[in-house]
């Protein structure tokens, strides 16, 4: 009466593929956000002094400015790390 419908191994296979590329253009997804929240907070967070901390690289060529802040994320990170901690 019913018939018990077994998807083929090329369709497990292509939906294993599809399930894989969706999680990488979810994650492509949240760095492309994350980049965009840290430019956009760039210029708050250079009032605060971060981003001009001893470690941060920071150099102007051919007009352009490109900033390593190696120190200011460490602190970040740190900091964060303690609010998720305490509020554990």
């Amino acid at each position: 009466m019913y018939e018990l419908i077994r998807p083929s191994l090329d369709q497990l296979s292509l939906q294993s593929g599809l399930r894989r590329e969706i999680e990488v253009l979810k994650w492509l997804i949240v760095f492309a956000l994350a980049m965009s929240l840290i430019g956009w907070f760039t210029p708050l967070l250079r009032r605060f002094g971060l981003g001009r901390l001893p470690g941060d690289i920071r150099f102007v060529r051919n007009g352009r400015e490109y900033s390593f802040p190696f120190a200011s994320s460490l602190l970040l990170s740190a900091l964060m790390t303690w609010l998720f901690y305490v509020m554990r």
